[in-house]
C-alpha cells in the first residue's frame, strides 16, 4: 500500500482498532538551491476504522439491509495532490472484496440497524395505506 508523489515512500499503518494513525510519509527528493537537501514529511490522520474492524454499508441500510463491511486496509487518498499538513486528505478503506468506501458511507452496528428500521417502518406504513384504501 503506498501513496506516490514527487518522490517515493509509502504510508504505514500502526495499531488495530477504532484509533489507526497513519504517518510517516518519507519523500525522496530534494529542494534544490545551489545544493541538494533530503527533504521528509509526516501526516497525522485519525480514521475511524483500522484494518480488520467491522463498519456496516449505509447504502443497504438505506434499503432496509443491514450489510457487513470487513476492512482489509486503510489507504490515504488526497485531493488534487494537496497533502500540505494532511489539509485535503481522506481515507479510503478497502474490504475484502477489494471495494473502496469513504467515510460517509460506512455506519456503525446501532446506526445500521436505526436506518434499516426507518426505512421498514416505512414501508409498513405504505403497505398498510394501501390496504386501508382498497
Amino acid at each position: 500500500m503506498t501513496y506516490n508523489e514527487a518522490g517515493t515512500g509509502g504510508i504505514l499503518l500502526s495499531g488495530v482498532g477504532s484509533n489507526n494513525y497513519i504517518y510517516s510519509y518519507e519523500a525522496v527528493g530534494g529542494v534544490e538551491v545551489y545544493s541538494c537537501a533530503p527533504t521528509s514529511k509526516s501526516i497525522f490522520l485519525s480514521t475511524a476504522y483500522g484494518p480488520g474492524d467491522i463498519a456496516f454499508s449505509k447504502f443497504a441500510a438505506l434499503k432496509g439491509k443491514v450489510e457487513k463491511v470487513c476492512i482489509k486496509s486503510v489507504a490515504l487518498n488526497c485531493v488534487n495532490g494537496n497533502s500540505t499538513f494532511g489539509v485535503g486528505c481522506y481515507p479510503l478503506y478497502k474490504d475484502k472484496y477489494n471495494s473502496l468506501w469513504m467515510d460517509e458511507n460506512l455506519l456503525n452496528q446501532d446506526q445500521a440497524i436505526a436506518l434499516a428500521q426507518v426505512y421498514i417502518d416505512m414501508i409498513r406504513a405504505q403497505e398498510e395505506a394501501l390496504l386501508r384504501n382498497c
